[in-house]
């Protein structure tokens, strides 16, 4: 550990005071929750290792590394117990970026990523407040890794650098055994569900076993996207391998990709009979070819393993092994080579009794013949791109050039990282073209121009991290459908805001015009296949899964059913030539669209809830006629959170591009925003007018105290946006002047009003509330005012075009609004589990609709409490006391 300080190599110093070590961590940490905003998958982990070597440093600098070594840890039971909390808050961290960064990540793998950064934050600071408190010293000696026989000192490690880690193969034997046991219960399943006499009986069977089914793909999921992360830590060296290394693993990408829309398929309520036979035998092909991939990389690992290495140069690495002998004190390593394995434990050999491995012998045998003849030469199994050349480590060098001295190697980095999921194979990048010097057999399959993008570099911009900056409607469709990769987060990104730039007809013209895209037209008949395998059939999956989701979730009623018909036409003409199963899907949801007046989602979370299994209102005793005081604050709140709640899921994405809830139109384009900034200027409008309906000012104090009490409920059931209506009535004008009313609050009621204040403060920026927000469990309803000024910024400090090329639009601001909107809707799809009171809600809807305007509160307002001098104020106190 020769650089825990920094990306500088050795020379970095250690901090010397506890803020620089508090900045150094706070810096690391805000790297990581960057990557994570920006959807950089690739960096989570670098990020997070360089936050657990931060740590490392904290804790050695104070001596804390064990609590058998540290006296401070012995003698002060608090520091011990910050000290604990900050290990484990460390140890969720590293697990979470494990899996946000795997192949196929679970849906909140992203929020509990950033959920941990902020909790290891915080056990940070709790930790380093107690050690300045005890004060602690500093140490400023540079922390190393002991070797064997080496002197006792405070930092140790647990492992020798010849410790007993697993090998390659055996790790990756036991992941891919595990990937084919899943497979094996998934399919086992399914075809016991299939194993019926007649097809109604098939789909009532089908519909019992959907959530095994469903339990099942995840485990697979799990397990397959396990495989590919050990995966993508080997480089197997040989040109040779790596192109079918690399194919075996867009296989298992794309079969795992049709699994899952298969499954989705079959475990629908709608499936028609006839379609449920091929589904089934579009599962098994599937299945079939994620486990032949698997075998076969496998094979190829064990193949490259086994090989002589005459050279010197390793043939199967991982980029864990070679940081390893890299960081080994007082080695050389040779320049331009990365150090190879002393040992590789060969291959387990075939059993009789085990059929997936006799299976994985022959194929490894197929492998050895047909590579007798074309070994390609050991210079190039050195593969300069791998992660490991930019580990932490004690012989990292220095950036030389101007650009990485003043933007920092890894801002370098990140720029040539691509952040994608899936890779075309055979596909070279630039920095990994082989160099003339190998076979002329490798010669004739550089040229690849043909399978790469079609768009020109001055139709669009990437920013330094690699993400689009800007583009033409064009170039930002073909990046949309891009066969060699799939980028997540760019496309939600343009779904969500392309109606900011352009229509839904001039986007549906360049999917069609992707979907049909032509050849080039000098390709022999070999390339012709090649570029039809591995281009054109992949852009068209991408336009299929472009169109299916635009359908299910950001389809608009009132702009798109005129393109229902065209996209009907083309996918009965023109997809179903080519892919039957997605033009079968994408009818379905074409005709659902056409027979359904809803423009929100197809697909919504359902629950079957009961009765009983909600909380029971809480009813006044006098249901007939209700007062106000007489009503629970706490059921007051739940029927005002039923009410909110209803219109906060109804917003749309396309009512907060453009400001569109201000313009002059908002009734029809943002309708439901328009709703909910009208509901909550009624409930403010309420709360004011039932304080001033009371003459007397006991009763005036009565009411404010029931409202604040409502209030706090509301806080308490997430409900933000109807909390900060309230809490916006006790700081009008109105209300906020009457002080002989707030003079009878007791310290109870005001500490409650207190802290509410203190959540929903509009200081720094909503600081406290925008901190509480993202860890809050659903069900929950933001407070919409903060969204609609975040979008208001936006749209208004960022031009719709880039200003040095103004026919390029500036995506980097829809990749802004985007965000707002998605931290928007991330609360839209889980209800609140409350019963609607009919009375109560006549009730409420009454008197939301009845208040009175502001002038005439106002006017209410000097009538019940005149303006008062100083003099006026004391000589009514006197009066008021009997004095």
């Amino acid at each position: 550990l020769a650089t825990l300080g920094g990306h500088g190599g050795g020379k970095t110093e250690i901090p010397q005071s506890w803020s620089q070590l508090s900045t150094l961590i706070a810096h690391s940490i805000r790297n990581l929750k960057g990557s994570v905003k920006q959807g950089q998958i690739g960096l989570f982990r670098e990020d997070a290792l360089l936050v657990v070597q931060h740590i490392r440093l904290l804790l050695y600098v104070s001596n804390s590394v064990d609590k058998e070594s540290s006296p401070y840890l012995k003698s002060n039971k608090q520091l011990k117990t910050y000290h604990r909390a900050l290990l484990a808050a460390l140890a969720k961290l590293v697990l979470s970026a494990k899996v946000a960064s795997g192949a196929w990540p679970p849906a909140e793998a992203i929020g509990k990523l950033q959920i941990d950064a902020d909790e290891v934050l915080m056990a940070v600071r709790n930790f380093l407040t107690i050690a300045q408190e005890m004060r602690i010293e500093v140490h400023d000696s540079k922390p190393k890794l002991l070797r064997e026989g080496s002197s006792p000192s405070r930092w140790r490690t647990t492992t020798g650098m010849n410790g007993t880690k697993p090998d390659v193969m055996t790790t990756l034997l036991v992941l891919a055994d595990n990937v084919n046991g899943a497979i094996s219960s998934f399919m086992d399943s399914a075809r016991e569900a299939f194993t019926v006499a007649d097809d109604a009986t098939i789909l009532a069977k089908i519909q019992s076993t959907t959530p095994l089914l469903v339990a099942q793909f995840r485990n697979l999921s799990n397990t397959t996207s396990q495989f590919l992360n050990s995966v993508e830590d080997i480089t197997v060296g040989h040109l040779g391998h790596t192109t079918r290394f690399n194919a075996s693993k867009q296989s298992i990408h794309n079969a795992m990709g049709s699994l899952f829309i298969a499954s989705q398929s079959i475990t629908n309520q709608d499936i028609a009979a006839e379609n449920i036979i091929i589904t089934f035998e579009r599962i098994e092909t599937c299945a079939k070819t994620i486990e032949l991939s698997v075998q076969d990389i496998c094979s190829i690992s064990r193949q490259a393993a086994l090989e002589p290495n005459t050279k010197g140069v390793p043939v199967l690495t991982t980029s864990s092994s070679a940081t390893t002998t890299r960081q080994s004190v007082g080695e050389t390593v040779g320049a331009g080579r990365r150090p190879s394995l002393d040992y590789v434990r060969p291959f387990p050999l075939s059993n009789n009794n085990n059929p997936r491995m006799s299976r994985l012998d022959d194929i490894d045998e197929e492998r050895r013949l047909l590579l007798a003849n074309n070994q390609p030469t050991a210079d190039n199994t050195f593969d300069r791109n791998d992660p490991a050349i930019e580990d932490f480590a004690e012989s990292r060098q220095q950036p030389n050039d101007k650009l990485a001295k003043f933007f920092g190697e890894d801002t370098l980095a990140a720029s040539r990282r691509r952040d994608t999921i899936l890779s075309t194979p055979g596909v070279p990048s630039p920095t990994s073209i082989p160099s003339t010097a190998t076979s002329a057999n490798l010669q004739t399959t550089d040229r690849s121009d043909y399978l790469g993008s079609d768009y020109n570099s001055n139709e669009i911009v990437f920013n330094m991290e690699g993400n689009v900056k800007g583009g033409t409607v064009s170039a930002l469709v073909q990046r949309l459908t891009q066969h060699d990769q799939l980028d997540s987060k760019f496309i939600t990104t343009f779904l969500l805001t392309y109606r900011s730039f352009c229509t839904s007809q001039e986007l549906f013209d360049a999917l069609f015009k992707r979907y049909t895209l032509p050849p080039p037209g000098d390709l022999t008949q070999e390339e012709l296949e090649l570029w039809q395998e591995k281009k054109l059939k992949l852009v068209r999956l991408r336009v299929f899964n472009v169109l299916k989701s635009w359908l299910e979730h950001y389809y608009n009623e009132e702009e798109d059913r005129p393109m229902l018909s065209i996209l009907y036409r083309f996918t009965d003409n023109i997809v179903r030539e080519s892919m039957q199963f997605g033009a079968e899907q994408l009818i379905k949801l074409i005709k659902k669209r056409m027979d359904t007046d809803d423009a929100g989602q197809i697909k919504k979370m359902t629950l079957n809830v009961r009765a009983s299994d909600m909380p029971q209102p809480i009813l006044p005793k006098n249901m007939k006629r209700l007062r106000f005081l007489d009503i629970d604050p706490l059921e007051l709140a739940r029927q005002l959170t039923v009410m909110d709640s209803k219109l906060y899921s109804r917003i749309k994405p396309v009512e907060c591009l453009d400001k569109n809830w201000g313009k002059g139109d908002s009734e029809n384009v943002a309708a439901n925003v328009k709703a909910s900034i009208e509901y909550s200027n009624q409930v403010t409008a309420w709360v004011t007018d039932s304080i001033l309906s009371k003459d007397e000012v006991k009763k005036r104090a009565a009411v404010v105290k029931h409202w604040i009490v409502v209030a706090e409920k509301c806080r308490l059931l997430n409900n933000y946006n109807t909390c900060m209506a309230i809490l916006s009535a006790f700081d009008n004008s109105s209300i906020g002047r009457m002080k002989r009313t707030w003079e009878l609050m007791n310290a109870r009621t005001t500490q409650i009003l207190t802290g509410i204040r203190r959540l929903m403060g509009a200081n720094k920026n909503f600081t406290e509330y925008r901190d509480i927000i993202h860890k809050v469990n659903p069900p929950c309803i933001p407070f919409l005012g903060i969204y609609l000024q975040d979008l208001t910024f936006i749209e208004d400090g960022n031009s719709n075009f880039l200003k040095k090329s103004n026919h390029l639009i500036n995506f980097a601001k829809r990749m802004k609004t985007a965000e707002v909107i998605r931290e928007l809707q991330q609360y839209q799809s889980t209800p609140y589990l409350l019963q609607a009171v009919p009375d109560m809600q006549e009730f409420i809807k009454t008197h939301l609709q009845s208040s009175r305007d502001e002038e005439t509160l106002y006017n209410m307002s000097l009538q019940l409490e005149p303006r008062e001098r100083g003099e006026d104020t004391i000589a009514r106190r006197l009066k008021e006391s009997g004095l």
